[in-house]
């Protein structure tokens, strides 16, 4: 199929923001999938990318990376990749903030205001059956519940790849997916290493979501 030349020049627009936003491949496709639901630029129609290339520039000129905005946005994403919202994008993480203090971007608001926003998403995350703890120095607690979860959830479906009920078998699996098949505990993972993992498992839960909907009690050992 011939690429118009337009199309070609809003691609390399496309890439040229990855780069000048620092962006690896994972998180960049993670990144496309939550704008537009889909992971590679090539699929996205027209439409789709302008509008990808519209919010990556407003990521590129939003001043939201301090801590508190950080944080927002590490507990958005996470109840993106438990299933626990419908869009993960920057812009529908906004339209929250909004409803939450009447401020129109998470950029505006403070660090008291974060706090409450916080709050109302960690209480997202415990009706998903994800705790986040106070008090936990990198996020890593946060993180391993959350894979736990993820993996409980994917273990629902029997015909599943993952359909095992072991912690064991999700440590090693966890370290594989995240490049340390060496390692085979969460107390030895990186934060780095536990994201990816979460990554995939949150795009197979989003995959079959309505089959994952109902509550799950897990029973494994």
């Amino acid at each position: 199929m011939t690429v118009s030349l337009e199309r070609r020049q809003k691609l390399g627009q496309l890439h040229q923001l990855k780069k000048q936003l620092g962006l690896d491949d994972e998180t960049y496709r993670d990144r496309l999938m939550r704008e537009t639901g889909k992971r590679s630029a090539a699929e996205l129609s027209d439409g789709e990318l302008v509008k990808v290339i519209a919010a990556f520039h407003g990521k590129q000129n939003r001043n939201d990376t301090k801590p508190h905005h950080t944080f927002v946005r590490a507990l958005w994403i996470a109840c993106w990749n438990i299933a626990a919202i419908d869009d993960g994008s920057d812009r529908a993480l906004d339209a929250f903030c909004e409803r939450q203090t009447g401020k129109p971007r998470l950029a505006f608001v403070t660090p008291v205001e974060s706090g409450a926003i916080a709050e109302a998403l960690k209480a997202i995350l415990e009706r998903a059956g994800v705790h986040v703890p106070a008090n936990d120095a990198g996020g890593l607690v946060a993180r391993r519940n959350l894979l736990v979860e993820q993996w409980r959830r994917w273990n629902r479906l029997p015909d599943g790849p993952l359909a095992v009920d072991q912690v064991w078998r999700l440590e090693a699996w966890a370290c594989k997916t995240g490049g340390s098949p060496n390692r085979r505990s969460f107390l030895q993972l990186a934060p780095e290493t536990l994201d990816a993992a979460s990554r995939v498992l949150g795009s197979m839960i989003r995959k079959h979501k309505t089959a994952l909907a109902r509550p799950l009690r897990w029973t494994g050992s």
